[in-house]
């Protein structure tokens, strides 16, 4: 899987972005359909296409939790930072992994109910392998980049999304993501999302809130 054309797409819409973002309003990109100044929370599961075996013990499932929060600065520009993981644990080992990731968002209206999302940001990812009390961690940083779209099936009461992500990280796999939310008025939504690569997927449900 090539990673420089796709990255290098990003890079330049984001650097090309920013002189626009500053004169949104003559640019004529319009305001995003929805908001991103968020904080929300996610908990779920992870289950591996192939089982891990650590030391005799197997692994096929992981227990996930994340957080995230996002500030919509522009009307067509916002910042976010997130925290994610996962991990399991046998009698005698336990394996876990967690990431931490800064992100540039670009959400352009496309029509009255869609936004069509470019991302792109830094992440920072650690695994950590344990037995008998003996630990060893493994970890990389790169660029996160991404295209999203989320859409209002019923305005302001039921959202769909989905998109596709990657990392220019080592052994970093696509994943495709799916998902809905519900909301309960302006500011409260809960959604679960489900997320697909070569070798994992995904499944979490959470909540935000949104200002």
């Amino acid at each position: 899987m090539t990673k420089l054309s796709p990255l290098t797409l990003l890079a330049s819409l984001a650097i090309t972005a920013t002189p626009v973002l500053a004169k949104s309003d003559t640019a004529g990109l319009g305001k995003s359909n929805f908001s991103y100044s968020t904080l929300g929370f996610q908990v779920g599961k992870v289950t591996l296409e192939d089982e891990l075996v650590f030391l005799g013990e197997v692994y096929e499932e992981f227990s996930s939790f994340g957080v995230n929060g996002t500030f919509q600065a522009a009307d067509n520009f916002a910042i976010g930072l997130s925290g994610t993981g996962f991990s399991n644990n046998g009698p005698r080992t336990e394996i876990t992994t967690t990431s931490v990731s800064v992100n540039a968002y670009f959400p352009l209206p496309a029509g009255e109910r869609i936004d069509i999302i470019p991302r792109i940001g830094y992440i920072s990812t650690e695994a950590e392998a344990c037995a008998d009390g003996f630990c060893s961690t493994v970890d990389d940083t790169g660029i996160g980049y991404g295209l999203f779209a989320r859409g209002w099936v019923v305005p302001g009461q039921f959202e769909v999304n989905g998109g596709f992500s990657d990392t220019n990280e080592e052994d970093s796999e696509g994943v495709l993501s799916l998902g809905a939310a519900a909301w309960f008025n302006e500011h409260h939504s809960i959604g679960f999302n489900y997320d697909t690569s070569e070798d994992v997927s995904a499944f979490d449900l959470g909540y935000r809130y949104t200002w």
